[in-house]
């Protein structure tokens, strides 16, 4: 199957193949999994490792300091998941309980 992908840079058109019943979760496994209806696959996720957040960049940003040691990044694994605005339930931020 081939899909159109339009971005601000322009439009491309991917190989790719549909995957249905995903279930994401964070790495610490300290929130509920997200259900993806379906997914698109492709063989390799055309992005770069500066597109991937460090825990420098996290530090940098005030809303992100707490939270920027639990950042996980290894720089010689490859992309293997992309999420976009389109799973909002999985990039919305979790709200900490007041005591």
């Amino acid at each position: 199957m081939s899909l159109e992908i339009s971005t601000i840079t322009g439009v491309n058109s991917v190989r790719t193949r549909r995957v249905n019943g995903l279930r994401i979760q964070d790495i610490d496994n300290l929130h509920k999994f997200v259900k993806v209806l379906f997914a698109y696959s492709q063989e390799k996720i055309t992005a770069s490792q500066e597109d991937i957040a460090t825990p420098e960049i996290a530090v940098s940003w005030k809303h992100l300091e707490e939270m920027a040691h639990r950042v996980h990044n290894q720089s010689d694994v490859e992309m293997g998941l992309l999420i976009g605005l389109n799973i909002p339930s999985a990039i919305q931020p979790h709200l900490r309980q007041r005591k």
